[in-house]
């Protein structure tokens, strides 16, 4: 996305099945984005990485069922995106999402569960409940893009040695970003102003320090983030 340095666009929580009734009241949110990537003013058909939530089931993920007020599935949005090119990797795998308790550093300290579904708690889940968010993570997202994940993101940026070996051992490897926008604010003037600062964190600071590629942050479950975001690939 730039002639000086290679730019990977990542976004973070989502599928997001929820519709934006005052705007665009049929077409859920992640499929808009999906939209404006492929069809843009600034460059086309851009390639994206999604950091899903695999089993979330509200207000966002891939656990979210189709019903009156979701156009599409949390699953059928997963595939959307595998299906349009974009990379689906891995950001949780429970059901309730990622506030403080579901954290990975917070995972890694709870007993296995039947991350598996078989009725029983046993090696194949893993050896604590991050490892089994994992594991099912995994299995989903293989399942419904066929092709298995080879990324991680951990929410909020919270993971330490130990997270990291449960990483490895599943076969996954962190990524985390370069510059942060904070869209989650849904102020238009924040997000231009992180992405275009030259102080620590904005793409020019690190194109004087000599990076030649970056890994920006977006969420896809924010609706300033889907409505702006043609405007924020001119400033990129």
């Amino acid at each position: 996305v730039g002639e000086e340095i290679g730019i990977k666009l990542t976004f973070d929580d989502g599928p997001d099945s929820r519709t934006d009734t005052t705007t665009v009241p049929t077409v859920s949110r992640t499929q808009r984005l999906l939209n404006m990537l492929k069809n843009n003013s600034v460059i086309p058909n851009i390639k994206a990485t999604f950091f899903v939530q695999t089993h979330c089931t509200s207000p966002y993920g891939g656990g979210v069922p189709k019903d009156a007020k979701h156009p599409m599935s949390g699953e059928e949005l997963i595939k959307a995106i595998a299906n349009d090119g974009h990379h689906v990797e891995v950001h949780t795998g429970n059901n309730e999402g990622h506030n403080g308790a579901y954290y990975h550093t917070e995972q890694v300290k709870e007993p296995r569960y039947d991350a598996d579904d078989d009725g029983d708690k046993d090696a194949v889940d893993g050896d604590n409940a991050l490892e089994g968010d994992l594991i099912r993570a995994k299995a989903r997202i293989t399942s419904w893009t066929r092709r298995v994940p080879l990324l991680v993101r951990p929410p909020a940026r919270e993971f330490n040695d130990i997270v990291q070996q449960f990483y490895t051992k599943q076969q996954l490897t962190m990524q985390l970003w370069d510059v942060d926008t904070q869209d989650y604010t849904n102020n238009d003037s924040v997000v231009i102003g992180n992405l275009s600062t030259t102080e620590y964190g904005g793409i020019p600071f690190w194109i004087k320090k000599g990076k030649t590629s970056l890994v920006i942050l977006f969420h896809d479950v924010k609706e300033n983030t889907v409505k702006n975001f043609e405007s924020y690939l001119k400033v990129i």
